[in-house]
């Protein structure tokens, strides 16, 4: 088709110049030349010349007539092959128009002249004759989404499309049913058998705009709904801070106003369990009922003694956990070698041990791991809980402590045991205050403040490190601490 177009243009330019300059080249060779060149051919015969010569004027029509003819027939032809692929490219346009699942239109000037089959479905109707003649202004609401009159805006996406040869935007219309549509719009200049128009191609985004509406909404409510919850949570947060605060607080005074009267009671208690057995018993030796009160009363005396030191280890815990918890402790970083506060806490439990030779001590304490920067004293207590611990809740078998560099260069330290072990629920809450496991013979035992883990994580956190509890009942415990080699604490 693209070649009958080309042919069939070469003719239409070759008609009015060259048709012309071949017609006026012959007549001007025949004016001038015909008489010669009769003359030359037959000079033999002059009575043939004469004849020739009379007929000259006829011979000049009859061949410019079949001249004619020929350029003649060669455009027709070609106006034949023109006609033809024009006939067949406005077919194909027709096809893509009407077959194109997108609205389409054509405009003249602010008119439509022209619409597809989805343009008509999209606004609702079968008559053609309703949208041909009429204005994008004739079904558009007063106002578009801008604020501006329909005619304002649309005119001026007109003006653009024809200024810079494409105007795309979203306008609102109404269908010949009254539903608002949003579509987006394509304004394209084109000519159509020499005249200029704007094809419009249509797009119904309506749904999307309302689920982008819907959507944004949904956004606002939820940014309001997040915004009243976390003022909620802030002020409950402040209050819990607040109640926080005034606990600390209390249990710091409870425990300084415990302290002094726990003191008194336990010297007492002392004093009157020293009296006893050395003054009263003796002298009821001869009265067995009386030496029998006097054994209830000596062990009632050593009931308020245990307990009161019992009373005593948990207000000291208390105190402890108050301060470090309010940031309120004296911290006395020296530097040291967690070996060595191992080997002070096992000399504090040595009597202990010696007590229990059904159980062994392992030490495995690495002299290349690396020292710290911390309370010696504070460190002390975080290995006295958990040897403690450990002594608690193993009748027979080992504890063993063991101190080396860890594999990222940091610090490890580990304190196990084959005692008991610690059921898989308890093993993050041991750490909290007061909790102590569910163990069947922890009443078989003396019992604690539950607050010795709880202070053992706090202490180790401080130094910017990490404990943990590892068990399988029945096969005893590994208590974990890894301080890593970026923790400020450690030295070289």
């Amino acid at each position: 088709m693209r070649a009958s177009c080309a042919e069939g243009d070469g003719m239409l330019k070759l008609k009015p110049a060259s048709l012309a300059a071949i017609y006026f080249v012959f007549g001007m060779l025949w004016i001038l030349l015909s008489d010669e060149l009769m003359a030359l051919a037959f000079r033999a015969s002059p009575d043939l010349l004469i004849l020739v010569s009379k007929m000259k004027g006829t011979l000049f029509i009859l061949c410019t007539t079949l001249l004619l003819y020929g350029l003649l027939r060669q455009y027709e032809r070609s106006r034949r092959i023109q006609d033809q692929a024009l006939r067949e490219s406005e077919e194909t346009f027709r096809k893509l128009f009407e077959g194109s699942p997108d609205p389409i239109l054509l405009m003249r000037g602010e008119r439509f002249i022209e619409c597809n089959q989805a343009a008509l479905q999209l606004l609702e109707t079968d008559d053609r004759d309703r949208l041909v003649g009429a204005t994008a202004f004739d079904f558009s609401p007063a106002l578009q989404s801008d604020g501006r009159s329909s005619r304002e805006a649309g005119l001026g996406f007109i003006a653009r499309a024809w200024e810079e040869g494409i105007s795309r935007f979203e306008w609102q219309c109404t269908t010949f049913k009254d539903h608002l549509l949003i579509i987006e719009v394509s304004l394209l200049p084109i000519t159509v058998h020499g005249e200029r128009l704007l094809h419009n191609t249509w797009r119904d985004v309506t749904l999307r705009k309302r689920a982008e509406d819907a959507l944004r909404q949904s956004h606002d409510a939820l940014e309001k709904v997040v915004a009243r919850r976390t003022k909620d949570l802030q002020q409950a947060n402040d209050k819990l801070r607040q109640l926080d605060e005034l606990r600390r607080a209390f249990l710091s005074f409870a425990s300084h106003e415990l302290r002094t009267p726990l003191t008194s009671v336990l010297g007492f208690a002392a004093l009157a369990v020293k009296s006893v057995t050395r003054h009263i018993v003796p002298a009821l030796a001869h009265n067995p009922v009386a030496m029998q009160r006097a054994q209830t009363l000596l062990a009632n005396l050593q009931v308020i003694e245990s307990e009161g030191r019992r009373l005593a280890r948990l207000v000291d815990d208390l105190l402890d956990l108050s301060k470090i918890e309010s940031e309120q402790y004296a911290w006395n970083d020296t530097r040291l070698r967690l070996g060595d506060v191992v080997q002070a806490a096992v000399a504090t439990i040595q009597g202990e041990l010696a007590a229990r030779p059904e159980l062994r001590l392992e030490l495995i304490l690495d002299p290349d791991a690396p020292a710290m920067l911390a309370d010696h004293d504070r460190m002390l207590q975080v290995f006295l809980n958990l040897l403690g611990n450990a002594l608690k809740f193993t009748p027979a078998g080992f504890i063993r402590v063991t101190v080396h560099p860890a594999s990222d260069g940091g610090l490890e330290a580990r304190v196990e045991d084959s005692g008991r072990g610690i059921p898989p629920g308890d093993l993050e809450r041991i750490f909290e205050r007061f909790y102590q496991t569910g163990h069947a013979d922890t009443a078989a035992h003396p019992k604690g403040t539950g607050l010795g883990l709880a202070i053992c994580r706090q202490i180790v956190e401080h130094y910017g490190g990490h404990i943990r509890a590892e068990s399988m009942p029945g096969k005893g415990a590994a208590f974990i601490m890894r301080w890593p080699a970026n923790a400020q604490c450690l030295v070289a």
